[in-house]
């Protein structure tokens, strides 16, 4: 999944860690400054690379652009091949193209947001998290199959 630049303003404790953990194809991730005068530096996320961010970078804009296109790892590939058709070409598909993204997050969320926070509200919202539940299910299930044997 791509997602557009951005900074973690939701949680109360900006120095506590996020630790990302992306799966499926290399996407560039960038970092930059507290705003858009400072170039970011731009970084390839490939399938089990991780992220932490602490300190001063939780404040720092970052965002996710793009996806490099035939970057599905070999393992992967193998996987949804040898899948016994219990997947469909669809979620095939996605899982080929795209990258799921794991946060995980030691921080308390605030019940609101600043004042000054303009906030979007999406009917659609929870609808579009059960999806990628679902398709981080499907992600995750392929990855095992390609795990070695122990």
């Amino acid at each position: 999944s791509t997602m557009c630049g951005h900074t973690d303003l939701s949680e109360e404790d900006l120095d506590a860690p996020l630790v990302s953990i992306s799966l499926g194809c290399t996407a560039v991730f960038l970092l930059g400054g507290k705003d858009h005068t400072v170039e970011p530096t731009a970084m390839f996320l490939k399938s089990g690379d991780a992220v932490i961010m602490t300190g001063e970078a939780r404040r720092c804009l970052h965002g996710v652009p793009g996806i490099l296109a035939g970057s599905c790892p070999a393992s992967l590939q193998q996987a949804l091949t040898d899948a016994p058709g219990d997947l469909d070409d669809q979620a095939i598909d996605w899982i080929q193209k795209g990258r799921v993204n794991i946060n995980v997050r030691t921080g308390v969320f605030m019940a609101r947001p600043p004042q000054n926070m303009k906030v979007q509200r999406s009917v659609g919202a929870v609808s579009r998290i059960m999806v990628v539940a679902g398709l981080t299910w499907i992600f995750m299930r392929a990855m095992a199959r390609s795990a070695p044997s122990r």
